[in-house]
C-alpha cells in the first residue's frame, strides 16, 4: 500500500521541481514500507536521514529557481524551508538520542507538513514564476 500517493493535484507545473517532489514522495513511501516490514530503528533512521539530505538539496534548488520571483514571496518560502528543516532536525535529534522512535505518527507529521508545503507555498511560487509579469518576462519584453 502506498503511503503518499503522487497525483496531479501536487504538480506545480515546473518540471525539475515536480521531479524532485516525486523523489521525495518516493522516499517517504520507502520509509513507510520499511516501517511496515519491521525494519530496525537504526535502518529507519538512515532512510529518514537520506530523505532529510535530499530535502535540503531540494529546498536549495527550489530557492535558486525562485530567486527571481517577488522578493517577499521568495523570502516567505525560504523562511518556511528553514522552519521545516529546523523541525526535522529536532525530530532527528530526538530519535538519535532515544527520546522518540520513527513511527507512523512521525512519518504522518512529516508527510503532512511536506504535502501542505507543496500544495500551498510551492504552487504559489511557481504560479508567480510563470506569470507574464515575472521579472524574467519583463526583462525579455524590455529587450524586444
Amino acid at each position: 500500500m502506498t503511503f503518499v500517493q503522487w497525483n496531479n493535484s501536487l504538480a506545480t507545473g515546473h518540471e525539475i521541481i515536480d521531479k524532485q517532489h516525486k523523489t521525495l514522495v518516493y522516499m517517504l513511501n520507502t520509509l513507510h514500507k520499511a516501517m511496515s516490514e519491521g525494519v530496525a530503528q537504526d535502518r529507519l533512521l538512515r532512510i529518514f536521514s537520506q530523505f532529510f539530505r535530499y530535502l535540503v538539496f531540494h529546498f536549495n534548488e527550489e530557492e535558486s529557481c525562485t530567486v527571481s520571483v517577488d522578493f517577499h514571496m521568495w523570502q516567505a518560502n525560504r523562511r518556511e524551508h528553514k522552519e521545516f528543516i529546523a523541525s526535522l532536525t529536532s525530530i532527528m535529534n530526538r530519535i538519535y538520542f532515544g527520546e522518540m522512535s520513527i513511527g507512523l505518527t512521525t512519518l504522518q507529521l512529516v508527510s503532512d507538513l511536506y504535502i501542505e508545503h507543496i500544495s500551498m507555498s510551492d504552487k504559489s511560487i511557481i504560479a508567480c514564476m510563470n506569470r507574464p509579469s515575472a521579472p524574467e518576462h519583463r526583462q525579455l519584453q524590455e529587450t524586444l
